[in-house]
C-alpha cells in the first residue's frame, strides 16, 4: 500500500460500543468512526477494518454501516435466530422489595443454595453505580460473616469492588486478585465496566443486583459466565446442571432506571448551554471568526452537567451535536493549554515601571532568570493572537524556553506573585460533601488523629521498616498491616444506643462528628465500621500514592511471577522523607482550611498557590497535595491542567439553539433524531421490564432476543412493546408522556401562560400573577418542564413557599403529575420547603436547638454567608430557584436569596406572586410596600418581567367588585372565556353597605346554596375575637346539614390541638417500627385505631381526628414514592413540622380527591368556614360571606384609636395593606359573594382612621396566644383535673370566669381568675391577660358566655425552654418548671383548655 506507512487492518472489539456507548457513554468513539473513513476514503479497499461484537442489533450496524459500509457476518448469514447466551448458562429472575436489605438477603441465600466452593469459583455482583458496588463490597462482608459463610479475615479481605471511578492500579489489582488464588477475591461487585473483555475463567455465579439498563449490557455480563469448559465442568456444571444466573429485580427497579436516565442525560438545552460556554471561552482568547481559520484549544473540564460530573461525558457528547448541527468544528486532542493575561501598566504615568523593569529589579530572586525569557514570548504570542487575554500551550512554550514544564509553571506562579501576568486558568475544588462534617472536626481539633493522619503515619512506618538503600518489597497485605498499627480510630469512636422497631436496644460505634439529629450529614463515614472499612479498602493505596512523591524515595509496581501477585518495591536513598511528610502533612490541613472557607466550588489553582505560600515549593507539590487529599476523598476537584481539543467556529456557531424549535427551523431534523436517541434509550428499558416481568421460558426469551436484535428505530421498539402490554397499560401513558402534552396543549390557551411555560429556562424571571390566574399551575409545570423535558436532576431545583400548606400542595401536584409519567421518585427528590424548613435543612436541628422559630431565618442568612460548605453539603448542585407569593419576601428572606446566588455559579431564579395581595406587611421590618422588595429584586437579578391576568376562579361581577381596591398602576384581572360564558344571569354578587347584620342573613344563604349543590362556604372576618363572636351566632342558630371548622385562627401551633396530640402519640409510641407499605397494612391498622377513637371520645373533636388521618394518608403516599424506607417517628415529625403553624390551606389536603374515599367522617353536608382574611390567600370557595369589622384602624389589638390624629406615612401603608387586604378576601369567592360593608369598611375605602367598637360586645383578650394562661396551674395545684380535661371538655362548651381571693401563707392577700367549666376548675388566666386586667380594674367577679375553642397539651420540655429564654432575654430566670408536680414531670404534659367569645 502506497504511503500508508505499513497500515492494513482497523480492527475494533466490542464494536457495538462504537455507537452504544458513543451515545450514551464514551463520546470517543463516535469520533473513531470519523478517522475510520478519512482512512477509508484515501485507502479505498486495500485498507481492511474488522468489528467484532457478540451484541450489534440491526439499529447499530445500520448506524455504523451509514458512515462506513461493512459486511455482516454470523447472524443475518447463518439465517438463524440469534442467541448469544450458550446453553449451560440459566438466566433466573426474582422479583424482590425495592430496598437493600432484601436484595442483600437474596444474594446470601444464592449462596447458601449453591453451596458455592470459593477455591473452585468466582462469583460476581453487577450493581448499577459505582457507589453501590463499594456499599455492596461491604455490606455483603458483614453478612457472610454474620451468616458464619466467611471468616472474619475473609469477609474483610475476600469481598472486592471493580468500576471505572478506580484508579488504574487499583482496577488491575482487583482484576489480578480476582483471576488468581493467591490474595484471592472471591466475590466481586462490579459496575458494566467489567462486563467485556474480562476473561475470569472460573466465574459460575453471577447476580445482578437490579437490572441493568439495556439488553446489551444484561447479555454481555451474564456472558462473562463459564467461559473455559473445562473448568465449569470440573466445578459440576453442564448443559443439564447449568450455571445458576440470577437477576433481582423490583416493581420500582424500571421506573427507578427511567428516573436516573432521565436525570442524566444530555438535554437539548444543554447544546445551547455548551455553544454559549464554549464562545465565551474563544472570545476571551481571540475573535469568533478568527477561530474559523484557527483554532482555540477548549479544556475538556469546560461545562459540567452538575456537581457530580467529574468526566465531563455530556460536554464531549455535547461537542458532537454541535459539530453535527454546524455550530463548531472538532480538531485534534491537545494538551494542556492555560490562558495567561499580561498585567501591562494602562496608566498615563510614565514613572510607573515596566514590567521588564520590575524583573530587573527582582532579578536577586533565581526565579526572575526566567521571567524576561517567558515574558517576551508571551509578548510575542500576544502579538499573534492580537488579545490581552492570550491562550498559552505549556508543551510549545516549555520546547521553545528549552525548559521542563514544571519549570515553566513555577516561573510562571513567581510571575503570578509579582504582578507580571495573571494565570486565568480555574478549576472546580470545595471539600467533599461525605467528609465536610470530619473537615469541620479537624479543623477545630487538629490533634485527634483521623484517617488523614493514619495514612500518613502509615506511610512513616513503612520507610522506618524499610531502612536506608536497601530494597524491601511489599504486599497490600503488609500495607494493610501498617494501618492497622498506626490506627488510632478507638480514641474517636463514641458508642450510641439504638432502639429498633421492635423496642430492642444495641449499642453502636459513631465517628465522634456523628450528630443522630443532623440525618443529612451523618450517612456513610459517620459509621464507625463504614468509616473503618473505608480506610482499610479504598484509602489503602494512598500508601503507595504518598510514596511515589516523597523527594529521595524510588517505588515500583511489578508482578511476583512465584507469589503471583503485585508487589511494591521501595528504596529509601536519604531519610529526607522525615523533613518532607511533616511539612506536606502541615501543607495538606493548609490548603484543607483554605478551601473550606472559600465561598466559590470554583478555585483559580495559581491564585491559591500565592496565597498559600507555597509558589517557592511549586506547582508539581501543590498538584500533589490535591491529588492525595482528593484520593482521600476529604476534597473533590479537576485536574489543574486537563487537556483539550481544538475547536473551530464556523458561519452558525453565534445562532441561538433555541429552546423550541419549530419545523422550519434547520435545527429541526437534528433536534428530532436527538429526541429519538433519547426515546429509544427509554424504550430499551421498556424491554427490560419485559424480560424480567413477562419472559417465563427459553423459548419466549428466545422470541424477545430475536426481535430486539432486529429492531431498528424507535416505531419497532413499540411495536414489540405491543406484544406485551395492552393498550390500557398505564407504561404507554408513560411513554407517550400523556399528561404533561396534556397540560401543555391547555396552557397553549393562554399565551401569557404558554410564553412563560416556554421561556429560556436560563433566563431569571419574575412573574406577576393576578389572584387565581393559575400561578401554582404554572409553577408547578415549569418544575416539570425542567425535569421532563431538560433533564433537570430534581435535587437541582429549590421551591421556596410562604407556608407549609403551600410545599404540601406542590409536593402533591408534582407527585401526581410525575406518578402519570412513570418518574413518581421525581417529585420526592425536589427541594420544596418554607423558609423555616429551608433553615432547618441548611442548618441543621443542632444549629437550631433552643431557638425560636422566629429566630431561625436570621440563622439561616448567617449560615449561607458564612459557611457556604454546609449549604453546599443540603442541597449540592443547586441550579434553579423558584419562589412563590414573592410579594410577601422579607429582607432577611430576600438577603438569604441573593446569599445562595453567591455560592452556587449560573443560578437561575423565577420568581412569581402578585404586589396586590401583599397583606403580611406587618412582618416585615423594613416597609411594608411591596415595591420596596421588588426594587431590590430587579436591580439585583435583572429578571425579565412577565404577567398572567387571566383569572380563572371567579365570575366577572366578583373581579369588577374587588378591583375597586386596586390602585391605577395594577393589572385588573380578567375573567377566564369560561367564567363569561357561563356567568349566572340572576344576582350572584351582593353588597350591603347599611351596616345589615350578617348573621340575620346566614340561615337564607345557607338554605339557598345547600339548594344549588354549594358543597362550601366561607365566612371571613378581619380578626380571630371577630371569628369566634361570628361562631357564637351562627352556633345560635342550630343549623343541620353543616360542619363549622374554625381554621387559622388557632393561639399556637396545629400540632398541639389534643385530638392531633393523641394521634402523634400513637406514632411516637411505635418511633422505630417501620411503615409497612404493601397492602396498605399501616394505613388500615391506623385507620381502625383511629375509627374506634372517635366512638369512644364523643367529647372528642371528630374532624380533628379524620383531619390527623388525612395527614397520615399524605406522608404514607409521599413513603411510597421515597427510595429511604420510613419509620412511624419519621412520620409523626413529618406531621409535626407541617403543622407548625395553623394555615387553613392545610384543610384543602383534607378535601383532596386522593382522600375523598380513603378518610373515616365520609358523611356529605355542607362545610362552612370561619377564618380571618389573612389565612385565605391560596383558597378558594364557591360561596363567601364578608362581614363588617369593628376592630381598629390602622389596626392596633392593643390599643384605642384617636380618629382626630392625622396620618403618619406608616398609618398609610397599614391602610393601604387593609385594601389589598379586602382585594384577597373578595377574589376568594369563585360563584357567590356576599359583602357587609360597616363604617370600619368605609373609613378604609376613604383612607380615614376608625375606632374600634369590639367593646360593645363585651371583654375579649385584646392579644391572644398561650400567654393569656398560667400553664404551671395546671400542671401544679389543678393537675388532677387533667384527666377530666382530657376526655369531658368538648369544643364549644361554656365556660365562665370567676375571681377567687385568697390568702397564702404568708398572710398576703392574691387574686386568681379561674375558668370553670361544669363547675370544676379547668384553668386560670395569667397576670397577661387582657380580661383578667379588665375584671380587676372594673371589679369584676364574675364573666359569662365564654366557650371553649380548643383544648392544647403542653410538655415539661416546652416549660424548660420557655425557662431558657426568658433568662436568655430578661437574664433571670423564672423558673416555671418549679411550679410542675412530679406526677405531672412524670407524666410530661398537661391540657390547657383554650376559650373564646366576649364576657359579660
Amino acid at each position: 500500500m502506497a504511503n500508508d506507512h505499513g497500515l492494513e487492518y482497523m480492527i475494533f472489539d466490542e464494536a457495538h460500543c462504537i455507537s452504544q456507548w458513543g451515545m450514551e457513554f464514551r463520546p470517543e468513539y463516535l469520533n473513531v468512526i470519523k478517522i475510520c473513513k478519512k482512512f477509508k476514503d484515501t485507502y479505498g479497499d486495500d485498507m481492511c477494518i474488522s468489528m467484532f461484537s457478540a451484541t450489534v442489533t440491526d439499529m447499530i450496524y445500520d448506524q455504523i454501516n451509514d458512515v462506513i459500509p461493512v459486511k455482516r457476518l454470523g447472524q443475518e448469514n447463518d439465517k438463524k435466530i440469534y442467541n448469544p447466551i450458550r446453553s449451560h448458562i440459566k438466566m433466573d429472575f426474582k422479583l424482590v422489595f425495592h430496598d437493600i436489605p432484601h436484595r442483600l438477603k437474596e444474594i446470601v441465600d444464592y449462596i447458601i443454595k449453591n453451596n458455592i466452593k470459593a477455591q473452585d469459583s468466582r462469583m460476581l455482583v453487577f450493581c448499577k453505580t459505582r457507589n453501590q458496588c463499594e456499599e455492596m463490597s461491604l455490606l455483603l462482608a458483614d453478612e457472610l460473616y454474620k451468616a458464619e459463610i466467611l471468616s472474619k479475615e475473609l469477609s474483610t479481605q475476600a469481598i472486592g469492588y471493580f468500576h471505572a471511578g478506580m484508579d488504574g492500579d487499583d482496577r488491575e489489582e482487583t482484576y489480578k486478585r480476582f483471576k488468581d488464588n493467591n490474595d484471592p477475591l472471591y466475590i466481586l461487585c462490579a459496575t458494566k465496566a467489567f462486563g467485556m473483555g474480562m476473561d475470569i475463567p472460573n466465574i459460575h455465579y453471577i447476580v445482578h443486583l437490579m437490572p441493568p439498563s439495556v439488553m446489551e449490557d444484561y447479555l454481555q455480563e451474564v456472558g462473562r459466565a463459564g467461559r473455559n469448559k473445562k473448568m465449569y465442568i470440573d466445578a459440576g456444571f453442564s448443559e443439564s446442571n447449568p450455571i445458576p444466573t440470577l437477576c433481582l429485580f423490583s416493581k420500582d427497579d424500571i421506573k427507578k432506571a427511567k428516573e436516573q436516565l432521565l436525570q442524566s442525560t444530555l438535554s437539548w438545552k444543554n447544546l445551547e448551554e455548551i455553544r454559549v460556554a464554549i464562545n465565551s471561552y474563544i472570545t476571551k482568547i481571540q475573535p469568533i471568526d478568527k477561530t474559523k481559520e484557527y483554532p482555540v484549544v477548549v479544556p475538556n473540564t469546560l461545562w459540567a452537567n452538575g456537581q457530580f460530573d467529574h468526566d465531563f461525558t455530556d460536554f464531549k457528547i455535547g461537542q458532537y451535536w454541535l459539530e453535527r448541527m454546524g455550530r463548531i468544528k472538532m480538531g485534534y486532542l491537545s494538551p494542556a493549554h492555560i490562558n495567561i493575561t499580561i498585567l501591562d501598566n494602562n496608566s498615563a504615568d510614565s514613572n510607573e515601571e515596566t514590567l521588564e523593569e520590575r524583573i530587573k529589579r527582582l532579578s536577586t530572586s533565581r526565579s526572575a532568570t526566567y521571567a524576561t525569557a517567558i515574558l517576551a514570548e508571551l509578548r510575542f504570542i500576544q502579538t499573534e493572537q492580537q488579545n490581552s487575554n492570550i491562550q498559552v500551550s505549556i508543551q510549545k512554550l516549555a520546547a521553545k524556553l528549552s525548559m521542563p514544564s514544571a519549570k515553566l509553571l513555577d516561573s510562571l506562579i513567581w510571575c503570578e506573585k509579582h504582578k507580571i501576568i495573571r494565570i486565568e486558568q480555574e478549576t472546580r475544588c470545595h471539600i467533599a460533601f461525605t467528609r465536610l462534617s470530619e473537615v469541620s472536626y479537624m479543623m477545630d481539633w487538629n490533634s485527634h488523629e483521623v484517617a488523614f493522619h493514619i495514612i500518613l503515619n502509615a506511610t512513616r512506618s513503612l520507610l522506618l521498616n524499610n531502612g536506608l538503600k536497601l530494597e524491601k518489597n511489599y504486599t497490600l497485605s503488609d500495607i494493610r498491616q501498617f494501618i492497622k498499627d498506626s490506627d488510632t480510630l478507638e480514641e474517636i469512636v463514641k458508642k450510641v444506643t439504638k432502639t429498633d422497631e421492635d423496642g430492642n436496644q444495641s449499642t453502636e460505634k459513631y465517628m465522634t462528628w456523628y450528630n443522630e439529629n443532623d440525618k443529612q450529614n451523618n450517612k456513610g463515614l459517620s459509621i464507625a465500621h463504614s468509616y473503618h472499612d473505608d480506610l482499610y479498602k479504598k484509602r489503602l493505596r494512598q500508601v503507595i500514592s504518598l510514596l511515589e512523591i516523597i523527594p529521595d524515595v524510588k517505588v515500583q509496581s511489578y508482578i511476583d511471577t512465584k507469589k503471583k501477585c503485585v508487589l511494591q518495591s521501595v528504596i529509601v536513598e536519604k531519610d529526607t522523607w522525615k523533613e518532607f511528610l511533616n511539612d506536606f502533612q502541615a501543607d495538606c490541613l493548609k490548603t484543607l482550611e483554605y478551601i473550606n472557607k472559600c465561598q466559590s466550588t470554583i478555585i483559580r489553582w495559581s491564585d491559591a498557590i500565592v496565597e498559600l505560600g507555597f509558589e517557592n515549593k511549586g506547582f508539581v507539590y501543590f498538584e500533589s497535595l490535591l491529588r492525595y487529599l482528593n484520593g482521600m476523598a476529604y476534597i473533590s476537584t479537576d485536574a489543574l491542567l486537563p487537556t483539550g481539543i481544538e475547536i473551530y467556529t464556523t458561519d452558525n456557531s453565534e445562532e441561538v439553539i433555541l429552546e423550541n424549535v419549530e419545523p422550519d427551523s434547520k435545527d429541526y431534523q437534528d433536534k428530532v433524531a436527538f429526541d429519538e436517541a433519547i426515546e429509544i434509550r427509554n424504550l430499551r428499558l421498556c424491554v427490560m421490564d419485559v424480560l424480567t416481568t413477562k419472559i417465563h421460558s427459553k423459548q419466549e426469551f428466545q422470541e424477545l432476543i430475536g426481535s430486539y436484535f432486529s429492531l431498528k428505530n424507535s416505531e419497532d421498539f413499540k411495536t414489540l412493546l405491543s406484544n406485551y402490554y395492552e393498550e390500557s397499560d398505564p407504561i404507554w401513558d408513560a411513554l407517550r408522556a400523556t399528561a404533561i402534552k396534556k397540560a401543555e396543549k391547555q396552557l397553549q390557551d393562554n399565551p401569557e401562560q404558554w410564553a412563560i411555560y416556554n421561556e429560556n429556562s436560563n433566563e431569571n424571571v419574575n412573574v406577576e400573577a393576578g389572584p387565581g390566574s393559575g400561578k401554582t399551575h404554572v409553577l408547578t409545570l415549569k418544575c416539570a418542564k425542567l425535569i421532563y423535558h431538560q433533564h433537570v436532576n430534581p435535587k437541582s431545583i429549590l421551591v421556596l413557599a410562604y407556608n407549609r400548606a403551600v410545599v404540601v400542595e406542590l409536593k402533591s401536584r408534582l407527585a401526581k403529575l410525575f406518578a402519570s409519567l412513570g418518574l413518581s421518585r421525581s417529585a420526592s427528590q425536589l427541594h420544596v420547603y418554607t423558609f423555616h424548613s429551608l433553615a432547618k435543612r441548611v442548618c441543621g436541628d443542632t444549629a437550631l436547638s433552643g431557638h425560636e422559630m422566629n429566630e431561625w431565618e436570621r440563622i439561616l442568612l448567617r449560615t449561607i454567608k458564612n459557611k457556604p460548605n454546609d449549604v453546599r453539603a443540603a442541597m449540592p448542585d443547586l441550579q434553579y430557584v423558584f419562589i412563590d407569593e414573592f410579594q410577601d419576601i422579607t429582607q432577611t428572606r430576600l438577603n438569604a436569596m441573593f446569599g445562595l446566588k453567591e455560592i452556587y455559579n449560573d443560578l437561575t431564579f423565577f420568581t412569581i406572586g402578585d404586589k396586590d395581595q401583599s397583606i403580611y406587611g406587618f412582618e416585615k421590618e423594613e416597609s411594608m410596600d411591596p415595591n420596596y422588595y421588588y426594587e431590590q429584586l430587579y436591580k439585583t437579578l435583572s429578571p425579565k418581567k412577565m404577567t398572567m391576568s387571566t383569572n380563572y376562579r371567579s365570575y366577572p361581577k366578583i373581579l369588577k367588585e374587588a378591583s375597586r381596591y386596586l390602585p391605577a398602576t395594577s393589572h385588573v384581572p380578567v375573567p377566564c372565556k369560561k367564567n363569561i360564558e357561563n356567568e349566572p344571569q340572576s344576582e350572584y354578587v351582593i353588597i350591603y353597605q347599611d351596616s345589615r347584620k350578617w348573621s340575620n342573613d346566614f340561615e337564607r344563604y345557607v338554605q339557598r346554596l345547600k339548594e344549588l349543590g354549594v358543597t362550601d362556604l366561607a365566612v371571613f372576618f378581619r380578626t380571630n375575637n371577630e371569628v369566634y363572636h361570628g361562631y357564637s351566632l351562627i352556633k345560635t342558630l342550630n343549623l343541620p346539614g353543616i360542619r363549622i371548622r374554625i381554621q387559622g385562627v388557632s393561639v399556637c401551633e396545629l400540632y398541639r390541638m389534643r385530638e392531633i396530640y393523641a394521634v402523634l402519640k400513637l406514632l411516637d409510641s411505635n418511633r422505630n417500627k417501620r411503615l409497612k407499605l404493601e397492602g396498605n397494612q399501616t394505613e388500615f391498622a391506623l385507620k381502625e385505631t383511629i375509627s374506634s377513637w372517635i366512638n369512644k371520645f364523643p367529647n372528642w373533636d371528630s374532624f380533628y381526628m379524620d383531619f390527623a388521618f388525612v395527614l397520615i394518608l399524605d406522608y404514607l403516599d409521599f413513603a411510597s414514592t421515597d427510595e429511604e424506607s420510613h419509620t412511624y417517628g419519621d412520620m409523626a415529625d413529618g406531621i409535626r413540622e407541617t403543622l407548625k403553624e395553623d394555615n387553613p390551606q392545610l384543610y384543602k389536603l383534607y378535601d383532596d380527591k386522593r382522600f375523598q374515599n380513603r378518610r373515616i367522617l365520609l358523611d356529605q353536608q355542607l362545610n362552612v368556614v370561619l377564618t380571618t382574611m389573612h389565612k385565605v390567600k391560596g383558597l378558594e370557595f364557591d360561596a363567601v360571606i364578608i362581614t363588617p369589622s369593628v376592630t381598629s384602624l390602622p389596626f392596633n389589638p392593643t390599643e384605642d384609636i384617636d380618629e382626630s390624629t392625622p396620618l403618619s406615612s406608616n398609618d398609610i401603608e397599614q391602610i393601604e395593606e387593609e385594601k389589598r387586604l379586602l382585594y384577597v378576601a373578595y377574589t376568594r369567592a369563585r360563584k357567590y359573594l356576599f359583602v357587609y360593608k360597616g363604617n370600619r369598611e368605609k373609613a378604609v375605602e376613604n383612607m380615614r382612621r376608625f375606632t374600634s367598637l369590639e367593646d360593645q360586645w363585651g371583654i375579649r383578650e385584646r392579644k391572644v396566644g398561650l400567654d393569656n394562661y398560667n400553664i404551671g396551674f395546671n400542671a401544679g395545684y389543678n393537675f388532677n383535673g387533667n384527666k377530666a380535661i382530657a376526655y369531658n371538655v368538648r369544643k364549644n362548651d361554656p365556660v365562665e370566669i370567676r375571681r377567687y381571693r385568697g390568702m397564702n401563707r404568708n398572710g398576703q392577700q392574691f387574686t386568681t381568675y379561674n375558668i370553670i367549666h361544669n363547675g370544676s376548675i379547668v384553668g386560670q388566666l395569667s397576670r397577661r391577660s387582657s380580661i383578667a386586667h379588665r375584671m380587676e380594674a372594673d371589679d369584676i367577679e364574675l364573666l359569662t358566655v365564654f366557650f371553649v375553642s380548643d383544648v392544647f397539651y403542653w410538655t415539661y420540655d416546652d416549660t424548660l425552654v420557655a425557662d431558657r429564654h426568658a433568662e436568655e432575654e430578661t437574664g433571670k430566670n423564672p423558673n416555671y418548671a418549679s411550679g410542675w408536680s412530679q406526677d405531672a414531670q412524670k407524666q410530661g404534659y398537661i391540657f390547657i383548655v383554650n376559650i373564646a367569645g366576649y364576657g359579660k
